[in-house]
């Protein structure tokens, strides 16, 4: 995690590599949950404190709740599963990966101020004295913060994950920064993969370029009248050698 309180601090590389079955009981009891936050990103904190009926849970999904006010990128998260995951409750995903960066700001160019005779001008302290630079109009000149990204998000299962709660998706995958995403992997070895109602096989958030590779079964306890896999602003590609039971909604990227 970065640092709090308005710091920066990148997120480390995050991996989760689970052999085994994983069964989980109650509201809000994610299976594998595998995040690296930097500066002002995450689901960090209270991440079930917000409602957004939009996307059917209490994860403000695409909002920054790491650390406020930082600067700072979320590290690359892989998540690999061999096996079976089961949640029961509301809200319960599967799992839950995540690169989440800070939220983009701007500081002042500044320059030291000098005397008549071009020295450096020093305060009471000694130390050079910073003055802004300013534009043509007299403004000061802002240097753009380039440094909030999210990082790559790479998902494999080898196994089934049923979650039949509301609201809760068998895979959710995001990643996202206020200056740059990281693309999104998923592959889906073999199993089923079945969300629950108002929720997804696969729920793809935010990302770059997102690869979805598919050689087992997507669906949701909503069958054919559900949506299986759900996605947002990124571009995505689907590559289905498996079967998907339901609707597709890959969002408004290029796709």
């Amino acid at each position: 995690f970065g640092r709090g309180g308005g710091s920066s601090g990148d997120g480390g590389a995050t991996a989760v590599r689970s052999r085994g079955n994983i069964v989980t009981h109650g509201d809000e009891a994610i299976g594998i949950l595998g995040q690296s936050v930097g500066g002002g990103g995450g689901i960090g904190g209270n991440i079930l404190a917000v409602d957004l009926p939009v996307v059917g849970t209490k994860f403000e999904l695409g909002k920054h709740y790491g650390s406020v006010g930082g600067d700072g990128s979320g590290g690359r998260v892989t998540v690999e599963q061999i096996g079976d995951i089961t949640t029961a409750g509301k809200r319960a995903h599967g799992i839950f990966a995540q690169s989440a960066g800070g939220v983009a700001d701007a500081v002042e160019r500044t320059t030291i101020e000098t005397d008549a005779d071009g020295n450096p001008a020093l305060d009471v302290d000694g130390n050079p004295i910073q003055v802004p630079v300013l534009d043509g109009n007299g403004q000061p000149v802002a240097v753009p913060d380039t440094g909030d990204l999210g990082s790559p998000v790479q998902v494999s299962v080898d196994g089934n994950i049923t979650t039949p709660g509301w609201g809760s998706s068998a895979v959710f995958a995001q990643s996202l920064g206020d200056d740059g995403n990281g693309n999104i992997t998923i592959d889906i070895v073999q199993g089923t993969i079945r969300g629950g109602l108002d929720g997804h096989a696969v729920h793809v958030w935010d990302g770059s370029d997102n690869d979805l590779r598919n050689a087992g079964k997507l669906t949701t306890v909503g069958g054919s009248r559900g949506v299986a896999i759900l996605a947002g602003a990124g571009n995505e590609r689907v590559d289905n050698n498996g079967t998907i039971e339901g609707s597709i909604d890959l969002g408004s990227g290029s796709n």
